[in-house]
């Protein structure tokens, strides 16, 4: 069912026409559906109905106007059963997700095309354009009149008119200043108050070359104003009219867009794709001379605390998470203008712009499978993806299909609520966790969005086999059960979904994917090999237990002997685990000294900060305000596991003594105030431990926070061989 509402109400369910006779019920439908999947209590639409002039029997007439509302939307409706608006204490529920509903699509696609402008104007000002055609005219009065909705109903109507000048605003950014003079000269009459109007209308004069009309424009507001209402236009309006006068360069157009053009060695070609959360640039990586896409969170989701906090445990996830129909990752970072991802170039667009009307029914259920089995991948591996829709299904040159951003939504919304789609689950509207089900859901859907070719609009799924007859009947069976609004009747997992599905097409389940092979050779442990880190378990509780002892803790060990090992795949995924009192909230940066050890300490803390990290090396700058600058660039309230990796480097490969010293008594500095928000943990070998013991006061600390490693003995390679082959299913035998 669609629902508009940015006019006179229209709601159509496929292709039946809704007709609302009684003003009453098209007045509590419209209040519902302003708030889609949440519960409107029934005092508020009480009070939207009729105001101070409540009927006798009130809470009566209220349960009569929606059983009324219910059998016009779902004629011959059985005998409690309550379609889309759902009795939820205390009141009611239009449960649809938002994208059916033209108010929620109208919002975030301004707010989608806003992201665009400084990038792409002429892209957004059409994407803003798209978003205003979904107005078919003014709000209902009795809407604008209710008591609460008449605030959320103005709003829109305010909302309309600055994506209205947005747009203009884009139209002139790309050069269309010429072609958008009527219309401001129309619009200033009709709304004579919006100085921002105005000065579009000033500028867009001036850049036409009509400076005369441009400033006869300024003291026709400056007439109105001052007979209207006494005043003068605002400062800036002033200050326009001052730069207009004396030809201000500024005013012209600008000759080319601010927009980034490389980033860390990615030289960015063009913008490709937009989402909830960022941009998708095509770009190319000159060092190895290949194109790959660049995904760009901006920063006003990469700096929220919760994102910070998650933002590299969930890259280094979807880094580790290899499956041949996952999208890689090739590389990551994050900084305070940013988040980014780097993964190949998808060359076959996505699901979303793809017709797969024209396809073989073969080759529909190959994607199927393709798509089905990258999720059952990752299910099986404790991941979810929370945010399953087809624009995150890519194609290759070859049209083989791959899943994107696993897990990235649920990650960046940080508290917030992910915007929900057309293939969100009842669940996920509601704003409870995502888990294997709530995949489900949506995999269920893209199914049959895949067979269809159009996106499902109904809750039950029409049958596919009215568009392919000769897919078997028991497919419809499969795509009910896993679209069940019931969490607990559908499919337990996406493999069990696709055992299913095989059945349903005549064909025996077959395994998905092969063993994994978890033993990594000589090959370090990062933090995404964790689940596969075995033997070392006492070790990692005396590490554990130091860090929360103390704020400086130097592993120390000989080369070979797994210290970077036991940090990053033991330590690090304890206390994101929780292991010590609040770690669970801790960031964790990472650095190697090299030759220039406070050039690798603004880059490490650069991945969690929120603020811009100057460089903390500077001459005049003791070691108490590099301390002070470190804490300032963390997120409020916020504390930092900060992993000195290899830290022999500051003496074998920095070859100036003072800064030696100087990063010392940083580090010093950082960890020996006891309400400091940073500890520091250091891996040194130990033929070089020695070397840092003879700067004191830092040797001082040092010695006391060492945490002796040794080579794993028998013992602990046997228990590393039988862990991971337990976590195989596997059994060893003596």
């Amino acid at each position: 069912m669609q629902f508009c509402i940015l006019g006179p109400l229209d709601i159509t369910d496929g292709e039946r026409r809704v007709e609302i006779a009684a003003p009453k019920q098209r007045l509590l439908f419209t209040v519902l559906a302003l708030s889609p999947g949440q519960v409107v209590s029934a005092d508020q639409l009480m009070g939207e109905l009729w105001g101070e002039h409540l009927p006798s029997g009130g809470l009566k007439t209220l349960h009569y106007h929606v059983s009324k509302l219910r059998d016009t939307l779902h004629p011959g409706r059985a005998p409690g059963e309550e379609g889309v608006i759902v009795t939820r204490p205390p009141g009611y529920s239009l449960m649809v997700s938002p994208e059916d509903v033209d108010a929620a699509r109208f919002a975030r696609e301004v707010q989608d095309a806003r992201r665009l402008i400084e990038f792409d104007p002429g892209h957004a000002a059409a994407r803003l354009q798209g978003a205003l055609a979904l107005w078919r005219g003014p709000l209902p009065a009795e809407l604008l009149d209710a008591p609460r909705s008449g605030l959320e109903a103005r709003r829109l109507e305010e909302l309309r008119l600055s994506a209205l000048e947005d747009r203009i605003g884009a139209d002139m950014a790309a050069g269309r200043h010429v072609e958008v003079v009527p219309e401001l000269e129309a619009l200033v009459a009709e709304h004579p108050l919006r100085e921002r109007l105005w000065a579009q209308y000033m500028v867009a004069l001036y850049r036409s070359d009509r400076q005369a009309e441009a400033l006869r424009a300024y003291q026709a507001l400056r007439t109105h104003l001052g007979e209207e209402m006494g005043i003068e236009p605002s400062p800036d309006l002033r200050r326009l009219e001052d730069s207009i006068l004396q030809q201000d360069p500024e005013l012209d157009v600008p000759e080319t867009l601010q927009r980034p053009t490389s980033l860390r060695g990615y030289e960015l070609r063009e913008l490709v794709g937009e989402g909830a959360f960022g941009f998708v640039w095509r770009a190319s990586q000159v060092s190895v001379g290949r194109e790959v896409a660049v995904k760009v969170v901006r920063p006003e989701h990469s700096n929220r605390p919760g994102s910070v906090l998650g933002f590299q445990a969930q890259a280094h996830l979807l880094a580790s998470l290899e499956h041949p129909h996952v999208v890689p990752v090739f590389d990551f970072w994050r900084d305070p203008d940013g988040a980014y991802l780097v993964m190949p170039l998808m060359a076959g667009g996505s699901l979303e712009t793809t017709d797969t009307t024209t396809w073989e029914t073969s080759r529909v259920v190959e994607t199927i499978e393709q798509i089905a089995s990258g999720l059952a991948h990752a299910h099986r591996l404790g991941y979810v993806h929370a945010d399953l829709h087809p624009g995150n299904v890519l194609f290759d040159a070859e049209g083989n299909a791959y899943l994107a951003d696993f897990g990235l939504a649920t990650n960046l919304s940080a508290g917030t609520s992910t915007p929900p789609t057309r293939y969100s689950s009842p669940e996920q509207i509601r704003g409870e966790a995502a888990d294997p089900t709530t995949d489900v859901f949506a995999l269920g859907r893209l199914v049959h969005r895949t067979f269809t070719g159009v996106d499902p609009g109904r809750d039950p799924l029409p049958g596919v086999r009215s568009v392919r007859p000769d897919v078997r009947e028991a497919v419809d069976s499969v795509l009910r059960r896993a679209t069940h609004r019931d969490a607990a009747r559908r499919h337990r997992d996406a493999g069990d979904f696709l055992e299913d599905f095989h059945r349903a097409l005549g064909r025996e389940p077959v395994p998905i994917g092969e063993p994994r092979n978890p033993y990594k050779g000589l090959r370090a442990f990062t933090e995404a090999d964790a689940a596969d880190f075995f033997g070392r378990d006492d070790l990692v509780d005396e590490l554990v237990g130091a860090v929360a002892e103390r704020r400086l803790v130097a592993v120390v060990g000989p080369s070979g002997s797994g210290k970077s090992s036991l940090v990053r795949a033991g330590l690090v995924p304890g206390l994101r685990a929780g292991r010590v009192p609040g770690s669970d909230q801790w960031l964790f940066a990472d650095l190697y000294p090299g030759a220039d050890p406070f050039t690798a300490l603004a880059e490490a803390l650069r991945s969690v900060a929120i603020q811009p990290v100057p460089h903390p090396s500077r001459p005049e700058w003791d070691s108490g305000q590099v301390a002070e600058m470190v804490r300032s660039a963390l997120p409020p309230g916020a504390e930092l596991v900060l992993i000195v990796d290899q830290f022999e480097e500051l003496f074998t490969i920095c070859s100036v003594e003072s800064e030696r010293q100087r990063f010392m008594d940083v580090l010093l500095a950082l960890t020996g105030d006891p309400d400091s928000p940073m500890r520091v943990v250091l891996t040194v070998r130990a033929d070089y431990y020695g070397l840092p013991l003879e700067h004191r006061p830092f040797g001082d600390a040092l010695r006391r926070a060492m945490v002796a490693v040794t080579p794993p003995g028998p013992e602990q390679l046997t228990r590393a061989i039988i862990g991971l082959a337990h976590s195989l299913g596997l059994r060893v035998t003596a």
